[in-house]
């Protein structure tokens, strides 16, 4: 076999391929490369992956330039606040500023972060901001919150958070930064289909799991939900009761949240809009 490279390729690519369609054999392969990435995750590591896709390239996850993604965000926003504003709006993951712009007229003040200080840069220079719009690079993991808010946006975000425990922190800590009685808007881009399908996807909540873990959080309710092919989008509202909360149901409820069941999948079809 050593004369013969390119047939022990063509053999091995075979087997490959016919192991691959073993349903079982490509689970756990998509197991051990989950177990990896949350392995390896941390704060640096996600710097370092955000912070070069930028630098390489103008506007690398498309987030600026998604005008279907905008018009459904902004239909979900619009439907909650009426004719009023929101007084104080906080956009994680601000990219180059697209959705800034819509924020920006729907807000009485808008404070965009990124993780890449690239990305920051062109979205400040993107056109001429109003006073009431400001940009920080900020880090979702390390940054403290900066203030309480009534509007919070974190759209392809959460999913870059490979190690559940990181992701579980955050979520609880954005939650406690929102007014009761404000909104938060999450979308999360679906996993590969073998992720979302798998028994064992819950517990690294990637896709449609993190969305399933976001809803049940006490102090939260779900104000709409729509699907897409290609993500879950969902409204929620802080309870006006929450902060009467005490800390032994709160840390309670925690707890529970760390058991998630499959009844929490996407079951409406892609493109529903639903309003709770």
């Amino acid at each position: 076999m050593k004369r013969f490279p390119r047939l022990r390729k063509e053999i091995g690519q075979r087997v490959y391929r016919a192991l691959k369609g073993v349903g079982f054999l490509r689970s756990g392969k998509y197991f051990l490369y989950e177990a990896r990435r949350s392995f390896l995750d941390g704060p640096e590591r996600n710097r370092e992956m955000v912070g070069l896709e930028y630098e390489l390239n103008p506007d690398p996850f498309g987030i600026s330039t998604n005008q279907e993604d905008f018009q459904k965000q902004t239909e979900m926003l619009d439907a909650v606040r009426g004719q009023s504003r929101f007084r104080r709006a906080f956009e994680i993951g601000c990219a180059e500023g697209g959705f800034t712009e819509i924020l920006e007229s729907r807000c009485e003040s808008v404070l965009a972060v990124d993780l890449s200080p690239v990305a920051v840069a062109r979205a400040s220079s993107r056109r001429l901001w109003d006073d009431r719009v400001r940009f920080r690079a900020w880090d979702l993991r390390l940054d403290p919150l900066p203030g309480a808010f009534d509007l919070i946006v974190l759209c392809g975000v959460l999913e870059l958070l490979y190690r559940p425990s990181a992701l579980r922190s955050v979520w609880a800590r954005l939650v406690d930064a929102l007014d009761p009685g404000g909104c938060l808007l999450l979308q999360t881009t679906y996993a590969n289909p073998v992720v979302e399908r798998a028994w064992w996807g819950r517990y690294f909540l990637r896709g449609k799991w993190i969305d399933a873990y976001a809803r049940r959080h006490p102090a939260l309710e779900v104000v709409a939900t729509q699907t897409a092919s290609y993500c879950i989008r969902s409204l929620f509202r802080k309870r006006q009761s929450a902060a009467l909360l005490s800390a032994p149901v709160v840390h309670q409820a925690a707890r529970a949240l760390r058991v998630i069941n499959a009844r929490g999948d996407s079951s409406s079809s892609p493109g529903d809009t639903q309003v709770h």
